[in-house]
């Protein structure tokens, strides 16, 4: 199936990380929020191999404070919960059993939705973005992403969905962000390499044009543009 024809048969676009950048441009490009729970969390490769693989079962668990108390850290699949807690003035997260039970719930939900998303599918665009974000704890800050890290995604997402059609778009940072990227090995056949830009001015949301020329090189159409 080549590009074009597989963008018109897509069924779903998932997030699948690394922060909430990605989930902001799917939803400015396709013109609907997606629900899942990478959307919000900062998640490296291996930490969302870890919940795709048990579907997610231990989100919201075994969680700590920690960086003054301003993020919190899950020492089950080693990702962040920086934006998921209320905070108090100072920044610090407001973390009590309140607030776990909430998140639990959350993002059991938001697991479920996800796994349904793709079960239900024939052709799905998951969305991988590069690139470290500013917040305490992100691992992506000092450890560098290898090809072999997504080559292990799509295992992953091979072994969940055996049937299932999909490609992975990496959307890779430019500037200093390449830098800490490692083509260690040929990447699948499924894995799409794009460029966008990160320019620090832009903040979190990233450069929307890049990001929509990403996906329009795919074969994909903005919300509100006539396709024909």
């Amino acid at each position: 199936m080549s590009e074009t024809s597989f963008a018109e048969n897509c069924d779903t676009v998932i997030s699948l990380g690394a922060h909430c950048e990605t989930a902001e441009q799917i939803a400015r490009f396709f013109g609907k929020k997606t629900n899942g729970p990478f959307d919000w969390m900062i998640t490296p490769v291996d930490s969302v191999c870890k919940i795709l693989e048990d579907d997610g079962q231990h989100l919201g668990q075994k969680l700590v404070a920690g960086w003054q108390g301003k993020s919190i850290q899950c020492n089950y699949y080693g990702c962040v919960y920086f934006h998921e807690f209320d905070r108090i003035d100072d920044g610090r997260v407001l973390f009590d059993i309140d607030a776990l039970t909430r998140l639990r719930e959350k993002m059991l939900h938001k697991m479920g939705t996800l796994i349904k998303s793709y079960r239900s599918s024939n052709n799905v665009l998951f969305v991988r973005a590069h690139g470290k974000s500013d917040a305490p704890g992100d691992r992506m800050q000092t450890e560098p992403l290898r090809s072999a890290d997504l080559n292990r995604l799509v295992e992953v997402i091979r072994s969940k969905a055996p049937d299932l059609n999909f490609r992975l778009l990496f959307a890779r940072a430019d500037g200093r962000d390449n830098e800490s990227f490692e083509l260690n090995e040929p990447l699948a056949k499924e894995i799409i390499v794009r460029e966008v830009r990160n320019p620090q001015n832009l903040g979190w949301q990233g450069d929307e044009e890049t990001w929509a020329n990403a996906l329009e090189s795919l074969g994909f159409v903005r919300a509100g543009v006539d396709a024909s």
